[in-house]
């Protein structure tokens, strides 16, 4: 178990506790909190993943804080518009966000300019889900492994075509990552979203495409797509039978689309912990679990420290292989 998925251990909470104890005289110098609504900005439109996730953790903080937390949609950029509120927001614990890995690291480490930069201008507070990718094939493609992905590729030059549901996203940045790692020649062809991707995955105007968890069961289900491998570190609970990456043989091709709860810079190390202590709970609640299977996520806590290393270590990754493959964003 790595570091970043410390799912509801006694070391945890303990770490939680004791932050608690010890800014107790913060605390009380801040005023009690919470005395007044708190807003928790989501990046994207209501009823996405990310809004519902929200919605559902909300819900719970609102019961445990004893003040309404009330989802603050603010989409626009990918994500960015809701990121930039929350660092341009006041550091006392009544604006917070929840991002994801788009807007916290991969965008962030390729645009050419940014309104925020997360390492400087937000307070991690806990990772708390992750969904990793999964490579589909179209069903008329005659490979049943990624290792047979990799022959046909070589043997046919170019042939291959990946799709992405983005530009500058998950989906865009695993493609680009399993070219390099493998050294084939394919193209690459980006979409408005995972519908338009798949539609013409199944009828074979492109070959591959690495998608989200929740986009990709229904069509493996169905068989319309074929379904090679996923992109976490470990296997999936959801699809069991598939391998990681790196268990098909390309070691490194790694990636996760993950959810964290983020305050800005400034934000009282007390009140860190608070929220995150809080969080932590929410995260363990039945109806949280439940939610994030139909999701086809799975819950991973991290302490605040461990996440802001998640985000420097992915930017980092990510910049780099947008530098090699020459993707910007302006």
């Amino acid at each position: 178990m790595s570091s970043w998925r410390s799912r509801w251990t006694a070391r945890a909470l303990l770490g939680a506790t004791l932050a608690l104890a010890t800014g107790t005289s913060a605390l009380a110098q801040t005023g009690a909190y919470p005395n007044r609504p708190i807003r928790l900005v989501v990046g994207y439109a209501a009823g996405g993943s990310t809004d519902i996730l929200a919605r559902a953790l909300s819900e719970r903080l609102s019961k445990s804080l004893d003040q309404p937390v009330v989802v603050d949609n603010q989409p626009g950029s990918a994500g960015l518009l809701g990121v930039e509120a929350v660092a341009r927001a006041a550091p006392d614990g009544y604006t917070i966000g929840l991002g994801t890995a788009t807007n916290l690291a991969i965008r962030p480490a390729i645009h050419a300019s940014l309104p925020y930069d997360p390492r400087k201008d937000l307070k991690p507070i806990s990772l708390i889900a992750s969904v990793p990718n999964v490579m589909l094939v179209t069903s008329g493609l005659p490979v049943k492994s990624v290792a047979d992905l990799v022959e046909y590729a070589k043997a046919k030059p170019g042939v291959i075509v990946f799709a992405s549901t983005g530009t500058g996203n998950s989906s865009h940045l695993t493609a680009e990552l399993f070219r390099m790692l493998t050294g084939i020649e394919a193209g690459l062809t980006p979409y408005r979203g995972s519908a338009a991707a798949i539609g013409d995955l199944m009828n074979g105007q492109v070959q591959v495409v690495f998608d989200n968890m929740r986009a990709a069961i229904p069509y493996v289900r169905s068989n319309n797509v074929r379904a090679l491998a996923v992109t976490g570190s470990a296997r999936s609970p959801w699809i069991p039978e598939l391998p990681t990456m790196a268990e098909a043989g390309v070691a490194g091709c790694e990636l996760t689309a993950w959810y964290g709860v983020f305050g800005p810079t400034g934000l009282p190390q007390v009140l860190v912990a608070r929220l995150y202590e809080d969080i932590f709970r929410a995260m363990g609640a039945p109806e949280v679990k439940a939610l994030l299977i139909q999701l086809g996520a799975e819950a991973v806590i991290t302490t605040p420290s461990e996440f802001a290393q998640r985000i420097d270590l992915e930017m980092k990754k990510w910049g780099k292989v947008a530098r090699a493959a020459g993707i910007t964003l302006n």
